[in-house]
């Protein structure tokens, strides 16, 4: 689990990539950037999915597993900010916008 201050700490660290929002889920934290689902927090450590673009960058960052039924995930160093950043600009650009569920029913009646 996550304490509060670290999730804000988070937040402010990536405050320049866009609208950012921590959505507590449980134990575990989801941070999104512009509506769209980023990284993901548990016991104070950021999880970033392994992206093919993100490799150059987080290609030898430690990995683990932020929940059961997860895949494996980059651990992000959230300290560094220029890279936290980077990062969650690549991020925000290659993650599909996710539909809220009343926009999933207004392209039903349509």
């Amino acid at each position: 689990m996550s304490d509060a201050g670290f999730v804000e700490f988070v937040c402010d660290v990536l405050n320049e990539c866009g609208e950012i929002e921590a959505r507590n889920m449980g134990d575990d934290y989801f941070i999104y950037i512009d509506g769209k689902n980023c990284f993901t927090m548990c016991d104070n450590k950021v999880f970033v999915k392994k992206y093919e673009e993100l490799e150059p960058l987080l290609g030898e960052n430690p990995s683990g597993i932020p929940f059961n039924g997860e895949n494996e995930c980059w651990i992000l160093d959230i300290n560094n900010k220029a890279l936290s950043v980077e990062v969650g600009l690549i991020l925000k650009e290659i993650i599909p916008t996710i539909r809220t569920p009343k926009q999933r029913k207004r392209l039903r009646k349509r």
